[in-house]
């Protein structure tokens, strides 16, 4: 069940660059001040991610993005259930003038996330955190197609899951330390660019 809704939701992106592509193609330089986007990753972590961005000002856009957790592959099978929701404000730092979103950028991000797991062996607690990261990248939007790859690192607070993994952001557990409080991002989005 859950691999046939994320395959619908592949399906339906698709869609939605097909018909994009076929009543754009013929004016591919046309700039693009909006972009959808899909969390590529995500996905095999469980969640589905959807992002809506759009430029507001000269080299300047905002990304609102919303995420239902437990849509995705589950390969740790914990069944978690709950969503995530991200409000982004991006500097693009060093793009080119002609296409709107397109260039090096970044972007201060907050992080909303609230889930329970419900694995068979145990029950979990609920978590329900927050984080205010700081995301440097770059994405390429010149024509149809957009690409967007970034990481960032911020402060969390909240109460954790007890893997440190958010669906949304990881709680620093490395090298034999552990810091709640100390957030970590990496995200691929491919999607679609669109009108002005």
């Amino acid at each position: 069940m859950k691999k046939n809704s994320s395959l619908l939701i592949v399906i339906l992106l698709l869609t939605t660059v097909n018909i994009y592509a076929n009543n754009e193609i013929g004016n591919v330089e046309k700039d693009r001040y909006n972009a959808v986007k899909l969390t590529f990753l995500s996905l095999l972590k469980g969640t589905t991610k959807i992002s809506y961005e759009r430029a507001i000002l000269q080299n300047q856009a905002f990304e609102v993005t919303a995420g239902i957790i437990g849509l995705g592959y589950d390969g740790n099978h914990n069944h978690p259930r709950g969503a995530t929701l991200r409000y982004a404000h991006k500097f693009i730092l060093h793009g080119n003038n002609q296409y709107a979103l397109n260039g090096w950028y970044a972007k201060p991000e907050v992080i909303y996330t609230y889930f329970r797991y419900n694995p068979k062996s145990a029950p979990r607690t609920t978590s329900n955190m927050c984080a205010i990261v700081a995301n440097v990248g770059y994405q390429w939007a010149k024509h149809i197609f957009t690409i967007d790859g970034s990481v960032g690192i911020g402060y969390a607070f909240g109460k954790e899951a007890d893997n440190y993994y958010q669906h949304g952001f990881a709680l620093w557990h490395y090298l034999g330390t552990v810091n709640r409080h100390l957030a970590l991002t990496f995200s691929i989005k491919v999607g679609v660019a669109f009108g002005k």
